[in-house]
């Protein structure tokens, strides 16, 4: 895994290419990225990804958000520092937040927990892969 990180800095990788690159190899489901979370995330909720990604602290948008930062936490090996990246947070403790919520929130709404495995298992049954119902 080092040595893959090793060798695309020495081909000269930019930032972004190599981060990418080790996403994919370290993913928990490599075939899912967050392009891919994203764009079931937007379908799902209804809500263009730049609402998503702003500032807004409207229920819709928060929830949509705090879904994505839980999705791409769960199915990506992202850190939470890039997972922030993405949704435009200032530091990592805002998508660690919203997994966090997103857990709170799935304990004491059925329809909520419902809706996230949902997402979870299109995600990775369209994938050939399962998902673990959580407890």
């Amino acid at each position: 895994m080092i040595v893959e990180v090793e060798e695309a800095y020495q081909k000269g990788f930019q930032d972004g290419i190599l981060s990418e690159r080790y996403r994919i190899t370290n993913a928990k489901h490599p075939e899912i990225n967050c392009s891919l979370i994203q764009e079931e995330v937007v379908k799902f909720y209804n809500i263009p990804w730049t609402f998503i990604i702003s500032n807004s602290r409207k229920r819709p948008v928060s929830l949509a958000r705090q879904t994505y930062c839980y999705l791409a936490r769960r199915l990506t090996a992202l850190t939470a520092a890039q997972i922030a990246e993405h949704v435009n947070y200032c530091d990592h403790t805002g998508p660690i937040y919203c997994v966090q919520a997103v857990e709170d929130y799935m304990t004491t709404n059925e329809d909520f927990k419902n809706q996230i495995l949902h997402l979870l298992n299109k995600l990775t049954n369209d994938r050939s892969s399962s998902v673990a119902v959580m407890q």
